[in-house]
């Protein structure tokens, strides 16, 4: 009974971040782009809870849970390292990025474009 609520839950949270992340992504405020950053990676969790619970479920496979949970921070931690560093390169202190995007590809000339 209490994996059926872990799998509710855990979907809840996949929806509801996935939601508010993808609705919000096109902001240029810097606090807005943490604040997706942090629901994305809020509903990566969510997916790897739903997906090792159904791995463990199935197979029995215990060992993919730290597995997981390994993975996820390392997300986290590369797009908490990009954010930083777009904060260290931004010279507009009202929080908005003149030229370059957070969730865009580097062209090489700087971290955030």
């Amino acid at each position: 009974m209490g994996s059926i609520w872990m799998f509710i839950s855990a979907s809840v949270g996949l929806v509801m971040n996935l939601y508010l992340g993808l609705g919000l992504r096109k902001e240029d405020h810097i606090n807005v782009k943490s604040a997706v950053l942090h629901m994305i990676g809020d509903a990566m969790a969510s997916a790897g809870v739903i997906i090792g619970g159904l791995i463990i479920l199935f197979t029995g496979w215990n060992i993919v849970d730290p597995i997981l949970s390994v993975l996820i921070a390392f997300l986290i931690a590369l797009g908490f390292g990009r954010m930083e560093n777009c904060k260290a390169d931004n010279r507009n202190f009202n929080g908005r990025y003149t030229e370059r995007k957070l969730f865009r590809k580097s062209n090489g000339n700087n971290s955030c474009s």
